[in-house]
């Protein structure tokens, strides 16, 4: 979870890639790894969840 962009690696380019795809922009984005929130939706909540994660938060991702 959380490897937007598939390199093998979660850092702060998959969240601009998943911020990218939230706005509506036409990116490729690894379709398994984007509700990072678990909450059955892609939203900006899993933007700012994969943030936190990717800043050090105390947050899961699923």
């Amino acid at each position: 979870p959380g490897d937007i962009n598939e390199d093998g690696k979660v850092n702060l380019r998959d969240v601009i890639r998943l911020n990218q795809f939230v706005a509506g922009w036409n990116v490729k984005v690894n379709e398994g790894a984007k509700d990072v929130n678990g909450d059955g939706k892609v939203n900006l909540r899993d933007v700012i969840r994969l943030n936190q994660y990717v800043a050090g938060w105390d947050v899961n991702i699923y």
